[in-house]
C-alpha cells in the first residue's frame, strides 16, 4: 500500500469524498455517553474480556496474549451466523498466523456472533444485557481498513462501531476499555512513499 497523502491533505480528501457529513459534529459524543456518578463499575481485572477484531492480524495476537498471560474468558465478537461459524473464523485466523494454543486456552474462547457496525453490536437485547453484565474489560481492535474507500463507506464500522463499543462499556456498569487503532502507524509521515507489507 502506498501513502500519498500528508497530514494536511487527508482531511480535505475525506471532506471531498464525504460532502454530506460535518466531521466536527461526527466527532462529538452525545450526552448519553456521560457517566453518572451512580453507575457501578466492573471489578478491575481480566475475568471476562470482550475482544473485537479477532479475525484480523492484530486481533489474533491480542487473543493469543490474553489467553497466555491471563486466566480470562475471551468473548470474540465476530461477524458470523452462529457461534460455531464465529469460532471457525477465529480458529482459521489463528492458523493463518501459525498461532497454537493449548486445549485449555482454546476452551476460554467464547465466540459471539455480532456486528460492530450495528446497534447493540448486532445482538438481541437479552444477549446484549447478559454480555454487558459479564464483561469487565473490552479490547477494541476491529476496524475496516481501506485507504481507497470514502468516509461514508467506512463510517458504520469505524465511527459507529466505536460509538457502540463506548455505549457497551457504559451499559449496566462501566468497563475498562483498551482501544487500539493500527492504521495511524503506517499512515504517518515516516512511511510516506514507501511500500508497507504485512510483515512490517
Amino acid at each position: 500500500m502506498h501513502s500519498t497523502t500528508g497530514p494536511n491533505t487527508s482531511s480535505s480528501l475525506i471532506r471531498t469524498l464525504s460532502p454530506d457529513y460535518d466531521l466536527e459534529t461526527e466527532a462529538r459524543l452525545e450526552s448519553e455517553f456521560v457517566v453518572a456518578a451512580s453507575t457501578p463499575s466492573a471489578a478491575p481485572g481480566f475475568e471476562v474480556v470482550l475482544l473485537t477484531g479477532a479475525t484480523g492480524f492484530l486481533g489474533a495476537h491480542l487473543l493469543r496474549d490474553l489467553l497466555i498471560h491471563t486466566r480470562a474468558k475471551v468473548v470474540c465478537l465476530v461477524r458470523a451466523a452462529t457461534p460455531a461459524d464465529a469460532l471457525a473464523r477465529v480458529e482459521d485466523n489463528l492458523a493463518l498466523y501459525n498461532i497454537t494454543l493449548s486445549a485449555e486456552q482454546r476452551g476460554r474462547i467464547d465466540p459471539m456472533p455480532g456486528d460492530l457496525g450495528t446497534v447493540n453490536l448486532g445482538l438481541c437485547d437479552g444477549d446484549y444485557t447478559t454480555l454487558a453484565a459479564r464483561v469487565d474489560t473490552v479490547f477494541h481492535s476491529a476496524a475496516a481498513v481501506n485507504f481507497y474507500q470514502s468516509y461514508d463507506q467506512l463510517r458504520a464500522v469505524n465511527v459507529g462501531g466505536v460509538r457502540e463499543i463506548l455505549r457497551f462499556t457504559l451499559h449496566l456498569r462501566t468497563k475498562a476499555l483498551h482501544y487500539v487503532s493500527s492504521t495511524g502507524v503506517f499512515d504517518s509521515a515516516a512511511f510516506q512513499g514507501l511500500v508497507v507489507r504485512e510483515n512490517d
